[in-house]
């Protein structure tokens, strides 16, 4: 185990005289094992350094180092006549490659003084040792140690350009015996002599250091150090893109933004120089460095570092690269030969960044379709990506295919072939054959085994050549289907003898092998002509005294179907029991063949033998949704009988064993693929396609974890098509696509794999942790972060800083806006103390993020400007007043005035302050000032200047005046405009001078105004403003030497009038609100707010929802509103003084309407057995239907059956039904604006649904022509009786002539029962008796009834509309339920014409009456 070194023994602090030898001993233990070295004040001990001392011949310094048993490091130094300059702090440090630990201590020696390497007397005790110049770095903390020798040494201190540290800026340190003494923090001064510097400065810090050091007997010696002060290196971070592949470009720039030239840049590679073979370029421009990425390849991915030094000091900056690279093969598969019933194994792995994902399907037959496979007991997927066949079988022959994919570019596949080498091997079907001498004997067997097979034949030891056969024995081989590794080897004998009785031997061999089976050959001598033998069956043309007869069994009776399935029918069958058949039934041998096949002698036929015990059988592997022709005949000794007449039998659907072919994909948006397919093979559709589910799953996203958020599933209808949206996707994602489709019976398997990448979008989420703060009276530092990588859908861009001063965003107004790449920026020419809003977002190729949550920063207070106006009056002949009205921009807080004046004559500027407190500062309008001690007659010049806390700023337009001894009426006060609410009060200002003292009085409108509202210095005072006071008012002064006045405008603020308001453009939810400004909004308007509510019989002030807008809107969208209903809306101004008039109340509503009224037929389908509800065919009447309720109940019962559903996602539903029973359905449709109910009225009988939409057309034809008027004849409840009474008439006719057509060829009769698959089959004496029984009754046997899974006599096949009919629905009983399409239902049903219905309610009424 691996671990840091530990020094075992180490050395002391020691003083001692000189010339002694003294040996310093460490030793250490460590694995690796340690190396010690050794320094002197932070000087490693060289060897010539050894050889310096040894040449001046003051000492020798040796060191010597060696390991003991227990792998401890032992290092001695030694020195030899030691000497005063052997003074100092001696350190060992042991290290290896785990990490280092060291040992100091000083050693002080007695001795003389040594100055800058210059001898000094003797008497010298105590030195500094020569310093280097050392550089230090701006802005952190700094060491400068002093290393000096003598002992002993009494203090230590320094100096800076010859002045000392503590005459400086006061000093923290310590005196020898460690006690620190107080001063300023920045310098400190410790025991050893080191100086330490806090936050180096680059201005005061740089210059010549001197140590200083004493002992008691006054002896000084010093060293000097020249220190620079330098500023390191600042890199700009860098970082690579996440998405590179093999074969791109890339680079990365280092970039110093900071730092003192001259600079060192290196780059690392993990820690080391980059290699040449790399075939990285590096460009560099002063201060920035480019490492250019031609041609990436795996070998560059790797942490990249860029390494900048200079004087000052060494920083790094490092990225990641990592380097995606798509799949390469390492073991690619090869095709394969395997011999059947062993193990193999199929290689296949490959390489690539990420590591690739192995993937293996089997192609199909037909379509060449890929199907995935996956681990079982007989296919194992091993670790390594290669696929175990375990027990190869014939069906293990096949293409397969090997696909990596690791998400970089497309993958690669290659498809194999698997071919299985298959002995040769002998089945023969029957192994005992009984036949009639002078009757054919054929001998068959059968053969599988690679071509070329041998094949032959022996009759007990003897082989019986080909060559040799005779016209009487003929040997024949048949190859099956056109497969030549199955093949039937006959024997035919004809006539048979008695002497061809034995065993026969059928022989076949490959070059993988050899096998043989028997049969038995019996051959019964001839009977006599004159027995009873049953029917006559077969008659051997020979001459006549040969003639004879021979017993075969008669057909058997009652073949029916018991069951049937998507691959399997179960028969049934009886043998026949007619007195003429008394010939003993041996064995059966059933028959079939596809209906398309056109004959049972021309077509491909397939037989399966019975034994005679048995009267049932399952014939197994056959295919779904196929029509195939059945018989079975009856057998004995002598041979087959006649067969029965064929069942035309529908095998059930089954789930789809083909996948979509041709998947395809394209990103639309950031959020939304619109993927495209085609149908599955028809072949293994195995039913009508009813609809495909469409699923994405989310892969990893850039730099995110697995994430079940953002995958998307959707059931698509097969009438809408072969493509599909697939919205609410993440941006920025690579998404695993498959389509799977459905019919009746249930889900076929996925597609091939698609994979997409989706755009970037806007950011989910805007920069975080913004701040800001104030630089200067004009600008101001924002900084943030950027959002959550998760949320940012993409690579940032750059980044939005939109900021208002918060009074303008409180009225609406738009901020500015600016644009940066960096995470942080400076607004420039801002208002001086002023708050501001900010806000920021961060953009993509995608879009843009939100805004942020603002934050408020003020800037700085700034000097102010000038006061607003000045004016001058004068109040004697040596005093004047001077008035000043405040800046129109303070930039901050006011703390005083400051008025100069100056006399014309003289160049002396006199000045006096105002200060001006917290409370003036907010209440005062205008300042006066009295300045005396002038002098009559001189012209003088007054100016003012305002200040706050920053400063003085510019003055006000400098004012003359003149002073005389006449002093005429004059106000100093200012005019003004005054803007007042009702109620509150008014002061007008009017401060008067002159001598004598003026007569004030004030006009409003040119008429006075009555003296008991005047203050005692002149001033109007209100105390209650009223409308009537709104006006213009004159203030007027005089005296006998003259007169004057100002004019005061008072304006009364009020809220806002009424705003009119009127509609936009309507959508199904939104509605676009207009309105007009106000007609009177003095002051001016600071917000609109827009109320809506969804419109109800009374109006509810708490329903009302509030939007808050600025001022200068005159549009609103309002979004997010119910379909097809009703809202009111209404509007009102604010400004400072209060909430507006409120508009008139405005109605308008939202696109669309209620669910339309549909026709019966439009929704409803049925065979008898059930009714189907399609909701789908519902019109929504523009607004998407929300909720649906399905109630339904028997004609003659009172309780209504509700349908529960267990989700929204399908909307077909199937209600079982009882046959010929009359039906009521309520359904109940919802939307958002409002529900419609309707009650259907059907009843079950596999014709309703046909015939009804037959009638409702002829009907509308006559309603369309002769208005609304109705014939008897066109009535659904006279018609329909007619038309079902006419179609059983019919058929009946037919049945009597079938079975009177049997009876002339003594055909035996037939007759199904009930089976367990439901279904009732009846002959045709049946059919006619029970169709026969009138017109008016139930004829629940009739031909039109019979289920369409077995028809009589017929080698048509079932169309596809009718046997594949079965829907995407949820099946439910009286109670349950069912969900498609998982669900694989066996009702069907006739698919009726999509016709034109009734088109309102009363016609709807005369539909149904006609239909029932």
């Amino acid at each position: 185990m691996t671990s840091t070194p530990e020094l075992v023994n180490t050395f002391i602090s020691q003083s001692l005289q000189p010339g002694p030898f003294i040996t310093l001993k460490c030793s250490a233990v460590g694995n690796p094992i340690p190396k010690i070295t050794w320094t002197i004040d932070n000087t490693p001990v060289h060897q010539n350094e050894q050889e310096y001392w040894a040449q001046q011949q003051y000492t020798r310094i040796s060191i010597g180092s060696y390991q003991l048993h227990n792998y401890e490091t032992v290092s001695h130094l030694n020195i030899s006549g030691i000497q005063v300059e052997n003074s100092g702090v001696y350190k060992c440090e042991a290290s290896n490659l785990v990490g280092s630990s060291f040992h100091s201590a000083r050693l002080n020696i007695y001795g003389s003084l040594i100055e800058f390497g210059c001898f000094l007397p003797r008497e010298s005790r105590i030195f500094v040792k020569e310093m280097s110049a050392l550089t230090l770095v701006a802005g952190q903390r700094a060491l400068i140690p002093c290393h000096y020798g003598g002992y002993p040494v009494d203090k230590v201190g320094w100096q800076k350009d010859s002045r000392d540290i503590e005459a400086l800026e006061g000093t923290t340190g310590f005196e020898n015996d460690g006690k620190r003494t107080s001063g300023s923090e920045r310098f400190t001064i410790f025991a050893n002599g080191t100086l330490q510097i806090e936050k180096v400065n680059r201005d005061t810090d740089k210059g010549r250091y001197a140590c200083v050091i004493s002992n008691r007997k006054g002896e000084i010696a010093s060293g000097s150090v020249d220190v620079n002060v330098m500023r390191s290196p600042v890199i700009s971070p860098f970082r690579f893109d996440d998405d590179l592949r093999e074969g791109q470009r890339t680079s990365a720039s280092c970039n110093v933004i900071s730092g003192d030239l001259p600079i060192d840049i290196i780059w690392f590679k993990d820690s080391s120089p980059i290699p040449n073979w790399l075939n990285v370029t590096e460009n560099r421009v002063k201060f920035l460095s480019v490492l250019i990425f031609e041609e990436l390849h795996h070998e560059h991915s790797g942490e990249f570092t860029c390494s900048v030094s200079n004087a000052a000091a060494t920083v790094t900056q490092s990225a990641t690269l990592n380097v995606k690279v798509p799949p390469k093969w390492t073991k690619e598969p090869e095709s394969v030969k395997v011999i059947l019933k062993s193990d193999h194994i199929l290689p296949c792995s490959a390489t690539g960044v990420p590591q690739p994902t192995i993937n293996w399907y089997r192609e199909s037959v037909v379509g060449r379709i890929k199907y995935a496979i996956k681990s079982n007991d007989k296919l194992l997927l091993r670790e390594d990506g290669a696929l175990k066949i375990l027990q190869v079988g014939e069906t293990d022959a096949s293409n397969y295919i090997c696909e990596a994919v690791n998400g970089v570019g497309s993958g690669i596949s290659k498809s194999i072939r698997l071919d299985v080498i298959i002995p040769a091997k002998v089945s023969a079907p029957m192994t005992s054959i009984v036949v009639a001498e002078g009757l054919p004997a054929l001998l068959k067997c059968e053969i599988r085994g690679d071509s070329p097979v041998q094949v032959s034949w022996k009759k007990g030891s003897v082989i019986m050549e080909p060559q040799h056969s005779s016209a009487r024995l003929v040997q024949h081989q048949t190859i099956v289907d056109g497969n030549s590794s199955v093949l039937f080897a006959e024997l035919r004998i004809d006539p048979s003898e008695r002497a061809d009785s034995g065993l026969y031997v059928c022989i076949a061999s490959n070059q993988y092998g050899r096998d043989e089976d028997r049969i038995n050959l019996e051959v019964k001598g001839r009977e006599s002509p004159y027995g009873h033998f049953g029917s006559l069956l077969f008659l051997i043309e020979i001459p006549v005294k040969y003639c004879i007869f021979t017993a075969r069994p008669d057909p058997p009776e009652n073949f029916m179907v018991e069951e049937i399935g998507s691959r399997f029918i179960r028969l049934g069958w009886s043998v026949a029991s007619s007195k003429e058949s008394r010939v003993l039934v041996t064995s059966f041998l059933l028959q079939w063949k596809r209906s398309s096949t056109l004959s049972w002698e021309s077509g491909q036929v397939y037989n399966r033998s019975v034994e005679s015990s048995s009267t049932h059988a399952k014939l197994e592997s056959l295919n779904p949704v196929t029509n195939y022709d059945i018989r079975v005949f009856a057998s004995n000794d002598f041979g087959h009988g006649f067969p029965t007449e064929a069942l035309t039998i529908l095998t059930l659907p089954e789930a789809p064993s083909g996948s979509p072919t041709n998947v395809s994909g394209i990103p639309i948006g950031p959020r939304v693929v619109l993927v495209k397919w085609e149908p599955p093979d028809v072949s293994l559709q195995h039913g009508e396609i009813l609809g495909y589910q469409v699923t994405a799953n989310l892969q990893s996203p850039l730099g995110l974890g697995t994430n079940q958020k953002g995958n998307e599933q959707v059931i698509i209808d097969q009438k809408w098509g072969l493509q599909a949206e697939l919205k609410e996707l993440l941006p920025n994602s690579q998404y695993k696509i498959s389509v799977k489709a459905y019919n009746s019976a249930g889900m076929g398997p996925l597609s091939p794999f698609l994979f997409i990448q989706t755009p970037e979008g806007a950011p989910d989420s805007p920069p975080i942790h913004l701040g800001c703060e104030a630089l200067s009276p004009k600008s101001l530092q924002v900084q943030w972060e950027p959002p959550p990588f998760h949320l940012s859908n993409g690579q940032i861009l750059g980044y939005k800083v939109i900021y208002l001063p918060l009074q303008a965003e409180e009225f609406g107004e738009k901020g500015e806006v600016k644009k940066t790449s960096n995470r942080e920026t400076t607004l420039h020419g801002l208002r001086s103390f002023t708050s501001y809003s900010v806000r920021v977002l961060g953009y993509t190729h995608g879009g843009e993020s939100n805004m942020s949550t603002p934050v408020t920063c003020r800037t700085e207070e700034d000097v102010p400007e000038e006061p607003a106006d000045i004016k001058v009056v004068s109040l004697s002949s040596t005093s004047a007043l001077v008035s000043w009205l405040p800046p129109t921009s303070s930039n901050g807080v006011i703390t005083k005035y400051t008025v100069f004046w100056k006399s014309g004559e003289s160049e002396t500027v006199k000045e006096k302050q105002v200060v001006i407190s917290s409370e003036s500062n907010s209440e005062e309008d205008e300042f006066h000032l009295e300045i005396r001690r002038l002098r009559e007659s001189l012209p003088y010049s007054v100016w003012v200047k305002a200040s706050t806390s920053v400063g003085t700023g510019r003055a006000t337009r400098t004012e003359t005046f003149q002073l005389s001894s006449l002093l005429p009426a004059r106000i100093a006060s200012f005019a003004s405009v005054k803007n007042k609410e009702l109620g509150q009060p008014l002061r007008l200002a009017c401060k008067s001078v002159g001598i004598p003292l003026p007569d004030v009085f004030w006009l409003k409108n040119d008429l006075p105004l009555p003296s008991h509202n005047l203050l005692r210095n002149g001033s109007l005072f209100i105390n209650r403003i009223k409308g009537l006071d709104e006006g213009v008012y004159i203030c007027r002064a005089q005296n006998e030497h003259g007169s004057d006045e100002i004019q005061h405008r008072v304006i009364i603020s009020r809220p806002p009038s009424s705003v009119p308001i009127f509609v936009g453009y309507v959508t199904d939810s939104s509605i676009q609100i207009h309105w007009d400004p106000p007609e009177k909004a003095e002051p001016s308007l600071s917000a609109y707010v827009l109320q809506y509510q969804q419109q109800k019989d009374s109006l509810s002030l708490r329903d009302w929802v509030s939007t808050r807008m600025g001022p200068r809107l005159t549009s609103y969208l309002v979004e997010n509103l119910l379909c097809g209903t009703q809202y009111s809306f209404r509007i009102f101004g604010e400004n400072s003084v209060g909430k507006g008039e409120m508009s008139l109340v405005l109605s308008a509503r939202t696109n669309g309407n209620l669910p339309e009224m549909p026709k019966l037929t439009e929704i409803l389908d049925g065979n008898g057995t059930m009714i189907r509800i399609d909701l789908m065919r519902w019109s929504d009447g523009g607004c998407p239907i929300t909720n649906f309720n399905i109630e339904y109940k028997k004609e003659s019962s009172g309780n209504w059956l509700r349908i529960y559903r267990r989700d929204n996602s399908s909307r077909v539903f199937i209600i079982q039904t009882q046959l010929y029973s009359k039906y009521e359905i309520k359904i109940r449709v919802e939307n958002d604006a409002g529900s419609v109910t309707k009650v259907f009225k059907v009843e079950s009988y596999p014709d309703f649904f046909t015939n009804y939409a037959k009638v409702l057309e002829r009907v509308e034809k006559e309603v369309g022509m002769n208005g609304s008027y109705v014939s008897l004849y066109t009535d659904p409840h006279v018609l329909v009786p007619i038309v079902s009474a006419l179609i059983c008439t019919f058929a009946v006719a037919i049945c009597v002539l079938m079975l009177i057509k049997r009876k002339n060829q003594s055909r035996p009769e037939w007759k199904f029962k009930q089976s367990s698959s439901q279904q009732t089959w009846l002959s045709s004496s049946d059919a006619a008796s029970k169709c026969a029984g009138g017109i008016g009754e139930s004829v629940s046997g009739c031909p039109e009834a019979m289920s369409i899974y077995a028809t009589l006599n017929s080698t048509k096949p079932i169309p596809m509309t009718i046997r594949d009919s079965t829907v995407r629905f949820q099946s439910f009983g009286q109670h349950d339920n069912y969900e498609a399409p998982n669900n694989a239902m066996t009702a069907e049903f006739t698919k009726r014409s999509r016709r034109k219905s009734c088109a309102s309610s009363p016609l709807e009424e005369m539909c149904m009456q006609q239909a029932h």
